[in-house]
């Protein structure tokens, strides 16, 4: 997992060199600070009146299922979730049955991408506590092959209306402060940033900084 994300920030800093200087260089501080000073999580929310705004007329269409098993996983995607060289930051399979809870999205029949969400009580996973009625949009992987299809808007959308059909009326997402990605794509979809949670690599100590 640690060589993982070094990797990321490698390619992130890539990706920001090619965007210019001046992006290199923040890019280049927030990477930093990240691995010396601090860890900073931004955290952004939903809520579901805004989700069933979403125009998905233009996105793919996804057959997605709950997945409440590690064996329930096809297992094709079993020996590539566990493969290093696939270097797939999906998860773990002890976190079935730990109240965590893994959306399967399948595209033409094959799978292709998933997420990890969880409810209020699971709260200390997050760095934010979330009211009961809410849901924390927790980790999502899309397969090598099929990323650059906009599959990230389409299987959030699907599982926050599932979600919203069963009661929920908000929900809240984070990202570390180096990986743009995320935080960029949350905020194409409507979410908005609430505020920081500032993490000490000195101390642990957990600071929430308000937007």
């Amino acid at each position: 997992m640690r060589n993982m994300m070094q990797m990321k920030k490698v390619i992130l800093l890539r990706g920001a060199y090619r965007r210019g200087l001046g992006t290199f260089f923040r890019q280049l501080w927030m990477t930093v600070a990240d691995v010396l000073l601090r860890r900073k999580f931004l955290i952004f929310r939903i809520d579901a009146r805004d989700v069933m705004q979403f125009d998905t007329s233009n996105l793919p269409v996804l057959d997605c299922r709950e997945i409440t098993r590690w064996d329930d996983m096809p297992d094709h995607l079993r020996v590539r979730l566990e493969d290093p060289a696939e270097g797939l930051e999906w998860g773990q399979k002890s976190w079935f049955g730990q109240s965590r809870r893994c959306w399967l999205g399948e595209l033409d029949g094959q799978p292709a991408c998933l997420m990890w969400w969880l409810d209020h009580t699971q709260s200390e996973h997050f760095f934010y506590d979330v009211p009961e009625d809410a849901e924390i949009l927790f980790q999502t992987v899309i397969l090598p092959e099929f990323r650059g299809r906009r599959l990230y808007y389409s299987l959030l959308s699907d599982l926050m209306r599932a979600r919203i059909a069963n009661g929920i009326e908000a929900f809240y997402g984070s990202c570390h402060e180096y990986n743009t990605t995320p935080a960029r794509n949350m905020s194409r979809l409507g979410f908005k940033y609430i505020g920081a949670v500032r993490e000490s690599r000195l101390t642990g100590h957990r600071r929430w900084i308000p937007a």
